[in-house]
């Protein structure tokens, strides 16, 4: 999640949505022809909508997947196309015929400019539509930089040398993936990363996507300026709330997993905030100033001392962070109890061979000057997970060696929790749909080589798994506390798993 001086808020991803491909312009033959029909598809938003996946508590059954490129294409043009043509009038030019619109005088008068006029009802040479040409210009941005395109070139090559009769794309398996409501764009990215992307696939297109819902947290709940007392006692109650409640969610969705008959190959959690960013969020909260005064004058002053107003700011959220930190996850208190759960839920789904993958953070460090250890860190990173971080392939998909760590990707402490390996999740393109980053978009790509090494080899174990995932990782010379083992490397990943 990414925080700033606003409510804190759940998601784990930075994303923009593009602008969706225009329909083409309209004229009146095409307003006829159209009058009556269903309007184009939206590529992302009928995606959206069409109940892709089955929630992990039951639902209508996932339907089949969703229209290729080109099936896109062929519909939009069939929704928007001509009328039957009528048998044409004998050719006359526009000297015997004068414009009839605006638009026709302006097309007239550019022909004339351009050194003659062509005959009426001759057809001008084909040329490719301006919205055309800008998503193929994006589509060939996309398999140049994103990581997806280059992998998937790298397993049809193991296919070929493996002799394997069948495409490394996930079929037979099954990925659970926790997601709130708040977001259709991150969920979007999730699924794209995972493999329902109609552009290019995914990194796994023959897997099963099962996506588990809860109601996300509200701003206004995570942020209780609205009902928060001046006592202490409130402040720490109102940290040890928030951050135990998405625990608490997440949770009920992990235990139905452990407990049904369903069995998945991984859970992909791209959600959590660290206490660090409540931290951040209180700390904006106390100096809010409410006309000539503060706010909460008597929390203020409790928390801060006397004096606070010659602090830094730096020394406030010191200050701060040490006298929540040791209230939060204390013996007793709904932060380490749910933290206790959380544990023992994701250990559980571990021996029976399901892992879970978790971001660490977007929130550069686990540990900051003057924060506890390990505040830094994703709530839902701590227990017996795979703790993924995000690199940047600087423009070089494939060459791992080169990858650097990103900016905002969350680092650990020496002797503490550190994150098992890194991959992809620099800004990128979903196709010309969407632009994502973060620690969101680079966890989906270990649950899905960990898809595509159990279709190799189902028999592979938690451990297992964990050991070919870190064997493989590329080091890219960048501190353990920041990258952990190294760089995804799916291809060898996968090639690992045919003989671990």
């Amino acid at each position: 999640m990414a925080i700033k001086s606003q409510p804190v808020r759940q998601s784990r991803t930075r994303n923009t949505t593009a602008a969706r491909r225009r329909a083409p312009a309209s004229t009146p033959q095409r307003a006829q022809a159209t009058n009556g029909r269903r309007a184009a598809p939206s590529r992302a938003g009928d995606r959206l909508d069409s109940g892709l996946h089955k929630a992990l508590s039951g639902g209508e059954p996932r339907p089949a997947r969703g229209e290729n490129v080109e099936q896109l294409r062929s519909g939009l043009k069939e929704n928007y196309a001509e009328p039957a043509a009528q048998t044409p009038p004998p050719p006359a030019t526009h000297d015997q015929v004068p414009p009839t619109t605006p638009a026709q005088a302006e097309a007239a008068e550019h022909r004339r400019g351009a050194g003659g006029e062509r005959a009426m009802g001759t057809s001008p040479p084909a040329q490719a539509e301006p919205e055309d040409a800008e998503h193929r210009r994006k589509l060939e941005e996309t398999a140049r930089t994103s990581e997806i395109p280059a992998t998937r070139a790298k397993l049809e090559e193991l296919r070929t040398q493996q002799g394997l009769d069948k495409p490394l794309d996930g079929s037979g398996r099954s990925i659970a993936y926790i997601e709130n409501t708040n977001e259709t764009d991150h969920e979007q990215m999730i699924r794209d990363r995972l493999g329902s992307s109609d552009l290019y696939g995914g990194l796994t297109p023959g897997a099963k996507l099962h996506h588990g819902r809860y109601e996300g947290l509200e701003d206004s709940y995570l942020n209780p300026s609205s009902w928060m007392d001046d006592k202490p006692e409130t402040l720490n109650h109102s940290v040890d709330l928030m951050s135990s409640e998405l625990q608490r969610r997440v949770s009920g969705k992990l235990e139905g997993i452990a407990s049904g008959r369903d069995t998945y190959d991984a859970v992909n959690i791209s959600q959590g905030f660290s206490r660090a960013q409540l931290y951040d969020a209180h700390g904006d909260l106390l100096g809010r100033k409410r006309g000539d005064g503060y706010e909460f004058p008597g929390l203020r002053e409790h928390v801060y001392g006397p004096g606070a107003d010659k602090l830094s700011e730096r020394e406030r959220r010191e200050k701060l962070a040490h006298y929540v930190d040791g209230r939060v996850d204390r013996d007793g208190s709904p932060y380490r109890r749910e933290t206790e759960r959380y544990r023992a839920l994701t250990g559980r789904l571990w021996d029976q061979g399901t892992p879970v993958v978790a971001t660490t953070a977007n929130d550069q460090q686990l540990v900051r000057p003057g924060y506890p250890a390990g505040s830094g860190m994703n709530f839902l990173a701590d227990g017996k997970v795979i703790r993924v971080g995000a690199v940047s392939n600087g423009g070089t998909p494939g060459r791992y060696g080169d990858d650097k760590v990103t900016d905002f990707s969350s680092q650990g402490a020496p002797g503490g929790i550190l994150p098992t390996l890194a991959a992809e999740g620099g800004t990128m393109r979903i196709g010309d749909l969407v632009t994502v980053g973060g620690t969101s978009a680079a966890a989906p790509l270990v649950a899905s080589t960990i898809a595509l090494m159990r279709q190799v080899n189902p028999n592979l174990t938690s451990d297992q798994i964990h050991s070919i995932l870190t064997r493989t990782a590329v080091d890219t010379s960048a501190p353990s506390y920041a990258e952990g083992a190294g760089v995804l490397n799916p291809a060898a990943a996968v090639e690992r798993a045919l003989r671990p």
